[in-house]
């Protein structure tokens, strides 16, 4: 493995150097037309692939999974990558800012701003479970419990 000198640089890598990474699912009707806006920009993705480096000139993909596949169906040589360093906080921010998982919060730590903000985002998630929970009593109901204690997820509503 080399030394991670790359952290941090944006590199024009090679697509037989880079492993997909996690699983990704899109339509192939988007992928196919966003791959057609890239030849049209002479095969140039303006948004880089987020990758971690796994060995020498070896990459595997970490964030940015659609850039990825749209460069594989364009059959690009090279895509534009940023290389990231391999803690799980570096990469779990990089998904979180591509929107590929969601932010988590600590309920025990969490601001009442923080958990209203949050449970109102999952409230108006399609099909969500908690569609008819009204967020400022549970809000509210979390922020009055003795949150310090908390080790698991029982109820805490009565």
């Amino acid at each position: 493995m080399s030394d991670f000198d790359n952290v941090g640089k944006l590199m024009h890598l090679k697509l037989t150097d880079i492993e997909r990474g996690e699983k990704f699912y899109e339509s192939e009707f988007i992928i196919k037309a966003a791959a057609e806006t890239i030849l049209q920009a002479d095969g140039r993705n303006w948004i880089p692939v987020i990758v971690k480096e796994i060995g020498d000139y070896q990459y595997q993909v970490v964030s940015n999974h659609f850039v990825y596949a749209v460069a594989q169906q364009a059959k690009l040589k090279r895509v534009w990558c940023i290389v990231i360093s391999l803690e799980s906080q570096s990469i779990e921010q990089a998904q979180i800012l591509a929107r590929e998982v969601l932010p988590k919060v600590n309920l025990n730590t969490a601001s009442q701003d923080t958990i209203l903000a949050a449970l109102k985002y999952l409230i108006s998630e399609p099909n969500s479970a908690l569609k008819g929970v009204d967020p400022i009593v549970a809000t509210n109901r979390i922020a009055e419990s003795n949150r310090k204690t908390w080790s698991n997820f029982d109820p805490i509503f009565p």
